[in-house]
């Protein structure tokens, strides 16, 4: 199994469709595709079903997932453990907190994160989940987000709203 096919897919999953990944990870639509295929052929089953139209996980492609996410946040793990010290920071900062904190605090130091640790991405998960009753729901788009990535609203179970905002590389 390659590395570099499991990144596809797990790219692909997040984004829904493998034109959107191979264009986060800098490839051709077709290199995408051959690389998916070569990772459900060494695995000996089908991971997402594929029309001109849409992406979809498998059952196979569902429990294959949170493994295959690990492997990749495994890698770059163990390639930042080699790297040198003075290199700055690098993998995956996952950040989660309500929606006015982030929008007011953190969302503002990403960008100067990311320009001192060129190999870090960070995904910013804004959620009201456990808020007080009567706090700020519903965030506005934040400009650091629309600049930096992209933003995604989604629906919680229990009806509360998630803003999930990527920034740089892989999700």
């Amino acid at each position: 199994m390659n590395i570099d096919d499991v990144a596809i897919f797990t790219v692909a999953a997040g984004a829904g469709s493998l034109s959107e990944a191979a264009r986060r990870l800098g490839l051709t639509p077709m290199i995408a595709t051959r690389r998916l295929a070569s990772l459900e052929r060494s695995l000996g089953v089908r991971l997402m079903h594929r029309t001109t139209r849409s992406l979809s996980l498998t059952p196979e492609g569902e429990s294959f997932l949170p493994y295959a996410q690990a492997l990749i946040e495994t890698e770059q793990q163990a390639r930042a453990l080699l790297r040198e010290e003075d290199e700055g920071a690098a993998g995956l900062l996952r950040v989660s907190a309500p929606v006015a904190f982030a929008i007011k605090v953190i969302a503002p130091l990403i960008p100067s994160l990311l320009d001192a640790n060129p190999e870090l991405r960070v995904s910013l998960d804004m959620s009201d989940k456990h808020a007080r009753p009567g706090v700020l729901r519903n965030g506005p788009r934040h400009p650091n987000c629309a600049a930096e990535g992209q933003q995604s609203h989604r629906q919680e179970a229990g009806g509360q709203p998630t803003l999930t905002c990527r920034l740089a590389g892989l999700s």
